[in-house]
């Protein structure tokens, strides 16, 4: 039914509703020649009706029609002329390539030291996993999002909280570690696998917490356990360690300036193209 049929079944309705109260307005009782009660109420019962759906009806066409009109000046505004696509250029453009681009498909996997790649921008979320106060023996609970990414090229990064969890107990940190690398060789066959080095801490985080001091037996371990795994140990102190001013304040979170020298250390001991 359109706007204007519409209108007009309001206003029938209208005419309607004040005949019937027209009507029973003069009906009286012939005996007392009274308005009957019954009929008062039912006139004025018709006469809010009639007025509730002629106000709602008519806000409703007038939304409408007012739609309709503003569609009607759209059609009639003349249209721009088409712009002619531009020459086709035969010459690749060639794009710079980002670290992010070159870990496309690959996954890091850490702590909060793996989160830093994406809290200055080094890496998409796609790309990367940073978790804070994650530890080695947690990575079993994200096997399932590791088999949903499904990377072909994966980067763990752990120690900096089992550090203090195993108490500085180097053996025990390595023989959780394996036990996640075999989990993971198990499910992921095709899969390569990098181990980040476990960083440098500074001295004063080390007085403050003595089991940061055993960051280098950890790392001992580490080479050993990625030698017998038959995976690759990427060590990444002496590029922490090369910066002016290597740790924030906690003295065990590198600075800014770390993470993108990192991920290219990363990217080229893994191999990974310079371009797609």
């Amino acid at each position: 039914m359109n706007n204007r049929k519409r209108m007009q079944n309001v206003a029938a309705a209208t005419t309607i509703a004040a005949a019937s109260l027209l009507f029973i307005w003069h009906f009286r009782d012939l005996d007392t020649g009274k308005e009957s009660a019954v009929n008062e109420q039912t006139a004025a019962l018709l006469s809010q009706r009639a007025s509730a759906y002629t106000s709602e009806d008519v806000y409703e066409q007038r939304a409408q029609l007012k739609e309709e009109q503003e569609q009607k000046e759209q059609a009639q505004q003349p249209q721009a002329p088409a712009v002619p696509a531009p020459p086709a250029n035969d010459t690749p453009q060639t794009q710079p390539q980002t670290l992010a681009e070159r870990f496309s498909g690959t996954l890091v996997i850490g702590d909060s030291i793996a989160e830093g790649l994406l809290v200055y921008d080094v890496l998409n979320e796609a790309e990367c996993i940073g978790v804070r106060g994650l530890r080695v023996d947690q990575l079993g609970q994200y096997m399932d999002e590791i088999a949903r990414r499904y990377p072909s090229v994966l980067f763990l990064e752990f120690g900096m909280n089992d550090l203090e969890y195993w108490q500085g107990n180097a053996e025990r940190f390595a023989s959780v570690y394996q036990e996640q690398l075999s989990a993971l060789r198990s499910r992921f066959p095709q899969m390569r696998i990098y181990v980040n080095s476990v960083l440098p801490i500074s001295q004063e985080a080390i007085a403050q917490t003595p089991a940061n001091g055993s960051w280098q037996a950890y790392n001992d371990a580490l080479v050993q356990l990625c030698a017998q795994a038959g995976v690759t140990y990427i060590d990444n102190g002496n590029i922490l360690m090369s910066l002016a001013q290597p740790f924030e304040q906690d003295g065990i979170h590198p600075r800014p300036d770390y993470y993108p020298l990192w991920a290219q250390h990363m990217a080229d001991s893994a191999g990974l193209p310079e371009a797609s």
